[in-house]
């Protein structure tokens, strides 16, 4: 039932990108584990507190990130531990 109302959910609030989002999550699904999964969730619920409390725009500081790295490479996470 929570499947059925969640892609009524999707089709009811934007008919023209019910295939797209569809797509998004098959592969999400397909490409992540569940923590990988968890762990994008969790970035964009961090992005919409970014815009609605700090009135910041995820992809601009997402760039400024890169450009950070790019410039101190010293500061790139760890990999290997998956951080």
């Amino acid at each position: 039932m929570f499947d059925l109302l969640l892609i009524n959910r999707f089709n009811t609030d934007s008919h023209d990108m019910l295939e797209e989002e569809a797509q998004a999550v098959i592969r999400l699904t397909e490409t992540f584990d569940s923590h990988e999964i968890a762990r994008i969730c969790s970035v964009a619920l961090l992005a919409v507190q970014m815009a609605l409390v700090e009135e910041k725009n995820f992809e601009n500081e997402y760039h400024k990130y890169q450009q950070h790295i790019k410039d101190h490479p010293e500061d790139m996470e760890d990999l290997e531990f998956g951080i």
